[in-house]
């Protein structure tokens, strides 16, 4: 009863203390990166500007965007993962042998068209971040794609209000992995020509690619947008606080004080993210389970396929360091012929053979390859966390490039 008060009564109290100090503090001292974090601007701020390299196109896909209609299949999952946990973890003890229900919303161009599960017409399946849903590809991948005669399936994960209901799916690497994987069974998807990635699906979107798992769709081509690095960010250090704090989270009685160094670190601008608590401990959660330390190898491997590839990064990443997405273009092999460079208003500063707006790689794995690469990097200048988002003209017309490219021979 004393444990059930003091959760009830004290930590609310000194949550809204320490929230108000906070204020107090970054309105006094007129704090710029608290109020940078406080105030930064939001996905639907980036989409409302004009896209830098207009189509003909854009009334087709303002109406495709209007149109897109919601989905929504109740998928059974990880099952056989809670099975193995139950024996070797404490907080799976109690989890349903048969699994758990995972209500998905999706949209899915190809049965708004009323087509089945699969046509002639290539396949884009389309991956958020965390936080995020399909709603983050609405306005620029999706209608673009489909205007070209693309199929889109675009689902929404889980999020962290989900998972503290259920209790269970905390959303790791293996969790996520199960979940699409189901998700694309019971659709009936067996080809994938596209699979796009943004940040937090990038390590879901190779395990898919790689893991031999079935059921397991056959993937074509893969794209990476601000893709999670192997190397650990500055959003994860202290590594054994935020290990700590993503644990804790399950934890009720210990969740406002994780909701308070959350709401800290915002206000005073020690990280770039907006004070949403459960939308900032979802990112820290999918990016610290999510196998990253590993991720080198599954990149290597992709190299090792020479499957077609796009990658698409910014120089002002607020998220994630640019150096970061250099090492993962590092680990895939790119050299500087696979480098496509943009300036801020999306108009390119150099072709293969041109050596303006170089950058010298350092690293030694970089090679020199051929025009004809499998590889190709999209290097914005100002894309942000969101270049299909900033400059989805350019990143739609790359895709539908790729899709062109025939895989390699197994």
């Amino acid at each position: 009863n004393f444990t059930r008060r003091v959760h009830d009564t004290v930590f609310p109290r000194f949550l809204e203390l320490v929230e108000k100090m906070i204020r107090y503090l970054v309105n006094a001292h007129r704090c710029p990166l608290g109020i940078v974090a406080c105030n930064a601007r939001g996905l639907a701020s980036i989409a409302r500007q004009p896209s830098a390299s207009p189509t003909s196109a854009q009334a087709v896909v303002a109406d495709v965007s209007n149109e897109l209609m919601e989905r929504r299949i109740s998928v059974r999952t990880c099952g056989p993962l809670y099975r193995q946990w139950k024996q070797t973890k404490s907080w799976y003890r109690r989890a349903p042998e048969d699994g758990i229900e995972v209500d998905v919303p999706f949209v899915f161009t190809r049965r708004d068209d009323g087509g089945g599960a699969e046509t002639r017409r290539p396949l884009a399946v389309l991956l958020h971040g965390a936080p995020g849903s399909y709603r983050d590809f609405s306005e620029n991948l999706i209608p673009r794609l489909f205007a070209e005669g693309v199929d889109v399936l675009a689902p929404s994960f889980p999020d962290l209000r989900f998972s503290i209901r259920n209790k269970f799916f905390w959303h790791s690497i293996e969790e996520r992995t199960a979940l699409l994987r189901d998700f694309l069974g019971q659709l009936g998807i067996t080809r994938i020509d596209a699979l796009v990635a943004h940040s937090a699906a990038t390590f879901l979107s190779l395990r898919i690619l790689l893991e031999r798992q079935e059921p397991v769709p056959t993937v074509k081509s893969l794209v990476l947008l601000a893709p999670n690095s192997h190397i650990t960010p500055s959003v994860l250090k202290p590594r054994w606080l935020k290990s700590w704090m993503a644990e804790s989270y399950r934890k009720e009685i210990l969740r406002p004080l994780v909701k308070a160094i959350i709401l800290s670190s915002c206000y005073l601008g020690l990280t770039p993210v907006k004070p949403d608590v459960d939308n900032a401990m979802l990112s820290l959660i999918t990016y610290s389970k999510s196998g990253y330390r590993e991720g080198d190898k599954l990149l290597e491997a992709v190299a090792r396929m020479k499957l077609p590839t796009l990658v698409a990064i910014s120089r002002n990443d607020r998220l994630l360091s640019y150096s970061l997405f250099v090492e993962v273009c590092a680990v895939l092999g790119a050299s500087e012929g696979d480098m496509w460079h943009f300036d801020g208003d999306g108009r390119m500063l150099r072709s293969d053979d041109t050596k303006e707006s170089c950058i010298v790689f350092s690293q030694p794995r970089m090679k020199r390859r051929k025009l004809d690469s499998w590889l190709k990097v999209l290097n914005f200048e100002k894309g942000s966390h969101y270049p299909f988002v900033r400059h989805p003209d350019i990143c739609a017309d790359e895709i539908i490039q790729l899709l062109q490219r025939k895989p390699p021979s197994s």
